[in-house]
């Protein structure tokens, strides 16, 4: 491959998303099921409106538990 070489020929097809709406602890399974650290997030139309990196979850985990 080279610098040149368009995306679509390297990129996921079909990736496996989460909704919008999935919980935290959803999100945490699909990504330790699939071994995955980044999951695109897809609106109920299948429209791409993020991506929630397993970095982000930590972060959120771990202020929930600063709260207690």
């Amino acid at each position: 491959m080279s610098p040149d070489t368009p995306v679509w020929m390297v990129m996921t097809e079909n990736p496996v998303t989460v909704s919008e709406n999935s919980t935290l602890v959803e999100v945490l399974d699909k990504m330790r099921n699939l071994n995955v650290r980044h999951l695109p997030v897809v609106d109920s139309s299948g429209k791409l409106v993020g991506i929630v990196s397993f970095r982000d979850l930590i972060d959120v985990v771990a202020f929930l538990m600063s709260l207690k």
